[in-house]
């Protein structure tokens, strides 16, 4: 049974991190601009986008060891989650020999031979592209412990991990203008320093509080190759997916340049703050989903827990997304000095596609708690693959870069529906009441706020700090009023205004 209380608890919790790291990472981004310059930090993030290319194992197995760890939980066998643990310590450590070989050389060559990248600056680029190997490979090998803490949904030690590492960067990232080498390079290696921290955090929180895993070597190799086989047709999809962010980021850099990159950089911070929202919730709900599903299936429980919590989901991207996108424009000249070109239409779009596929976020995790992801993934890669050859073409051409990147809107809406295909088929799912619950009451809310979004422009015109402020007062106010009163059903009402009396009597 789904303890809903618990993932409410667990879900306040990742928000009081969120809340923290939002403020700590926009901060220190501008700091990290403004130090570093356009230039430098535009190649931060397109060398920095070639490492995370070759990071598909790390995400395939992120989801693979998640997903049976949270099994293993479910069964209560103790026994066999040491077992699952121990197993993904070792496909983690076999994985990253061989992202090591790939990065070492297919990278560096890529680097050194196909990036447009100054010549001046081209030694300093490769530096920072080895800290980021080696910060990947912290990130990487923190995973199967990270994983652990997660299925068993200790989420105040997962959010005071984020905590002290954003805690920890803000620190770091105040003394970078006092060195006089160069920042990028000094940059870079301390954000290696700081993932290295957070591993032995991680590494220490689960071998002394959750298990102690005494010898990696001691595992069953049948569980190794069922994480692997598991994580097979997943690969593609995340292959793909890199491609699709990554790739074309890299594609940018080739007709574009380093200037747009840096653009891009801008908006995938801004994108990476609002995920944030999103994530959390996901993070919550992913361990009581997927154990819910493994026990019982498809019942009447688990997709009333499904619909809730897309409906949450969906009440978090409004909320959140409404203000942020109304006064994009304001938000980014007051917290960068020098805002890059296309840097604000970048992020509203990074933004319009979170949403669609964070709405959809219940549905994927629905997909892998089921295991048979084959038709999955061959779907999604496929859409995903269109996108990035038409992205190519495009810029080929000399399209507008805005005008392409809206096209990954058109990409995130297709995804959505690919989803809900492959729970049609694979399990039976019923489309039309999900829609029903979730998204028809939405029409009329989301046309109300586009229609009062454009009141708000026409009467608050300009965005000076005083004007900002009152536009995000009024959209935060419009947008809270319209959903609760026109959205929420009267049991979502009810459980709002008693957890807020509780809190009050408190």
């Amino acid at each position: 049974m789904i303890d809903n209380s618990k993932v409410f608890k667990n879900t306040i919790m990742l928000y009081i991190r969120m809340a923290l790291m939002m403020f700590i990472t926009l901060y220190t981004s501008r700091i990290v601009l403004e130090t570093l310059g356009i230039e430098n930090y535009g190649i931060y993030n397109i060398v920095g986008g070639v490492v995370v290319m070759f990071s598909f194992l790390n995400l395939t197995l992120t989801v693979a060891i998640r997903r049976f760890l949270s099994v293993a939980l479910a069964t209560g066998d103790e026994k066999r989650f040491i077992e699952i643990l121990r197993a993904s310590i070792l496909a983690v450590l076999i994985a990253s020999i061989i992202l090591i070989i790939g990065l070492e050389t297919i990278g560096l060559w890529f680097l050194n031979n196909k990036i447009n990248i100054p010549v001046e600056r081209l030694e300093a680029a490769n530096y920072t592209f080895q800290f980021s190997i080696l910060t990947f490979l912290c990130n990487m090998n923190a995973v199967p412990y990270n994983s652990a803490i997660v299925s068993c949904e200790r989420m105040e030690v997962y959010a005071y991990t984020g905590i002290i590492e954003a805690a920890l960067k803000l620190g770091l990232i105040l003394l970078l203008p006092l060195y006089g080498s160069d920042k990028l390079i000094t940059y870079s290696g301390m954000v290696f320093c700081m993932a290295l921290l957070v591993f032995f955090y991680n590494y220490g929180y689960c071998h002394f509080k959750i298990v102690r895993i005494r010898n990696i070597f001691h595992v069953k190799f049948t569980d190794i190759i069922a994480i692997f086989s598991f994580s097979a047709w997943s690969i593609l999809g995340t292959l793909v997916f890199m491609l699709a962010t990554q790739g074309v980021n890299i594609i940018y850099n080739l007709f574009f340049g380093v200037a747009l990159n840096a653009a891009m950089g801008v908006a995938q911070q801004v994108n990476a703050a609002f995920n944030q929202f999103i994530g959390n919730l996901q993070t919550a709900f992913n361990p009581p989903l997927t154990k819910s599903y493994a026990s019982n299936g498809l019942d009447s429980k688990t997709f009333d827990f499904v619909c809730d919590t897309s409906r949450m989901t969906f009440l978090l991207v409004v909320i959140i997304g409404f203000p942020i996108v109304l006064n994009m424009s304001g938000l980014l000249n007051v917290w960068l000095l020098d805002v890059p070109i296309y840097a604000i239409q970048f992020s509203v779009l990074f933004i319009l596609y979170a949403a669609l596929d964070g709405c959809s976020s219940p549905l994927y995790i629905l997909v892998y708690a089921n295991g048979k992801i084959k038709e999955y993934q061959i779907l999604l890669s496929v859409i995903q693959l269109v996108y990035v050859v038409i992205v190519y073409v495009l810029c080929a051409y000399g399209i507008s870069p805005v005008l392409v990147l809206s096209l990954n809107v058109i990409n995130g809406l297709l995804l959505f529906v690919g989803r809900l295909y492959v729970l049609k088929q694979m399990m039976n799912f019923p489309i039309k009441l999900y829609f029903t619950r979730v998204f028809v009451p939405a029409i009329v809310p989301l046309l109300l706020l586009g229609l009062l979004g454009l009141l708000i422009n026409h009467g608050l015109s300009g965005f000076d700090l005083k004007t900002l402020i009152i536009r995000l007062f009024f959209s935060c106010v419009i947008v809270l009023m319209v959903l609760y009163f026109m959205y929420m059903n009267y049991r979502e009402r009810q459980f709002i205004l008693k957890t807020i009396e509780s809190k009050i009597k408190k």
